[in-house]
């Protein structure tokens, strides 16, 4: 049985929190969208986690493929981003390329990255910074 309610933001944002099972698939506008996905990353893990797609089901013009919390300028620069969430957004566009295996082989390597919790950037309670778990992630990689 499909249910079709609309709420407003502030409601939506504490009905992700308070019981995020109650959602299947959400339409928003781009500035509410954001908001819930920033959401939906921080109560599932860290926002270092999320990748994302804007993809266009049609191919008539491209897809775009990043982070969820985006380029994160204000710490650009300083060694301290977690890279997961980009390099599974290009797990994401290799999916949706065509390189299903070469996709399937990023995502592994990170979840054993994350499975080993050797080599973890602050957000996810290590000491590593961006450039470690990149390099890390590329080892583990080249491994599977």
């Amino acid at each position: 049985e499909m249910c079709i309610s609309d709420r407003l933001i502030d409601a939506a944002c504490m009905d992700f929190i308070r019981r995020p099972e109650s959602f299947d698939v959400v339409v928003a506008s781009n500035l509410y969208g954001d908001i819930l996905t920033d959401i939906g990353a921080i109560i599932t893990g860290s926002m270092g986690l999320a990748a994302s797609a804007n993809i266009n089901p049609d191919r008539s013009i491209p897809s775009m493929f990043e982070p969820v919390h985006g380029s994160a300028p204000d710490i650009a620069g300083r060694g301290v981003a977690n890279p997961l969430a980009a390099i599974l957004s290009a797990a994401m566009m290799l999916e949706h390329l065509g390189q299903a295996a070469e996709a399937e082989a990023i995502q592994k390597a990170v979840l054993l990255v994350i499975e080993r919790r050797e080599m973890l950037p602050s957000d996810m309670g290590g000491t590593a910074n961006t450039q470690q778990v990149g390099d890390t992630v590329l080892s583990v990689l080249e491994s599977v």
